[in-house]
């Protein structure tokens, strides 16, 4: 099985900052605050790729789902988490996850 990838280098579209990010794989955390100058990033809502990490996703854990994403321990203020449910929910349900 091929190692699940949790570093990514970010760069701010705003002032240029790049930082090499950790995904916490004990909590949700999809959205990341530039250590430049305090803009949150957010993923860019690029569907073919979606589906490209989407079908990844399924291939190491193929029984998941929303409601599974849901039930991992939260990280984060509830404006956070409002932002999840807007924003990245919103974003993995027109690419295609399961609710349910």
């Amino acid at each position: 099985m091929n190692a699940v990838v949790v570093e990514s280098m970010l760069t701010c579209p705003h002032c240029g900052c790049a930082a090499r990010e950790t995904m916490p794989t004990d909590a949700r955390l999809f959205f990341c605050e530039c250590r430049g100058c305090g803009a949150l990033l957010r993923p860019k809502g690029e569907m073919a790729k979606a589906a490209i990490a989407k079908t990844a996703a399924f291939k190491l854990m193929p029984t998941l789902t929303i409601a599974k994403l849901k039930a991992m321990p939260p990280a984060g203020s509830q404006a956070y988490l409002d932002l999840l449910e807007t924003h990245y929910y919103a974003g993995l349900r027109k690419s295609g996850f399961p609710e349910q």
